[in-house]
């Protein structure tokens, strides 16, 4: 059994690691991106802390554990590179996968980035959305 002062400092070392370790957070959930763009595109999550790219064909979708950076991140075409900074809101009611929550999304033809519904429907009123690049 721990005695009191243990179990203080236990719990404040957990809490101090939650509120420090926000990156891990969201690790907890799915995004996934659908290319409805003519063309292939490269997307990095997070433009700043430099996770990896990942590459989407045309009509495919990626699904990828954690989520898009709210201060940059970036979709590439053969052509441009546009920056979007997500808002703090997912814009729809999550899916789930391989049990957690994931939050989908689309890139449209005009550069644009929709949330999904439940069923892959665009929701054009969604909260903080469409995203446009920067």
């Amino acid at each position: 059994m721990l005695d009191p002062v243990r179990l203080a400092a236990l719990v404040f070392a957990l809490l101090l690691l939650c509120t420090r370790s926000a990156p891990a957070l969201q690790f907890v959930y799915y995004t996934s991106l659908r290319n409805d763009s003519a063309e292939r595109i490269q997307v990095t999550p997070d433009a700043i802390n430099g996770r990896p790219h990942y590459t989407i064909q045309p009509g495919q979708t990626l699904v990828f554990l954690g989520g898009f950076s709210t201060r940059r991140f970036t979709v590439r075409t053969a052509e441009h590179a546009f920056d979007y900074s997500f808002p703090l809101t997912f814009g729809a009611k999550p899916t789930h996968y391989r049990g957690r929550q994931r939050h989908s999304y689309v890139f449209t033809r005009e550069h644009t980035i929709y949330p999904l519904d439940t069923d892959g429907a665009v929701v054009h009123n969604a909260t903080g959305f469409p995203l446009i690049p920067r």
